[in-house]
């Protein structure tokens, strides 16, 4: 059987993208910006499961139905007036309302991706 994503600590795997998002033993806690290319970034997990707690990295490229979107949008804008820093900052999960940068819509994904996890843990 082929594993989506596994465990590089304790070897704990989910079959599939929605499996690993849903999974109640990951918290989201962060975001790496690649500023070369956005779907290389990273969005980070803590696997909190009990005498793990590694951090497991998801590639952006991963949750392909934002490919076509970053493509409209020329590039991120880090250092410059417009730009409020979260992307430099791998644990600023804020959203950010700079429309001109392909952070932006990887920040409205990863609020997505909260709340639905939120949303599904409590259900």
């Amino acid at each position: 059987m082929n594993n989506y994503k596994s465990c590089p600590c304790c070897n704990s795997s989910w079959t599939t993208l929605r499996d690993f998002l849903l999974e109640n033993e990951l918290e989201l806690v962060g975001y790496q910006a690649n500023f070369e290319n956005a779907l290389e970034g990273l969005i980070l997990f803590h696997h909190t499961k009990k005498g793990c707690n590694t951090t497991i990295a998801l590639p952006v490229k991963n949750l392909t139905a934002l490919e076509q979107d970053l493509k409209t949008l020329s590039s991120f804008i880090p250092e410059t007036k417009d730009c409020l820093g979260y992307c430099r900052d791998s644990h600023n999960l804020k959203d950010c309302k700079n429309f001109n940068c392909k952070g932006r819509l990887i920040r409205k994904l990863i609020a997505l991706l909260q709340m639905k996890r939120d949303y599904c843990n409590n259900i």
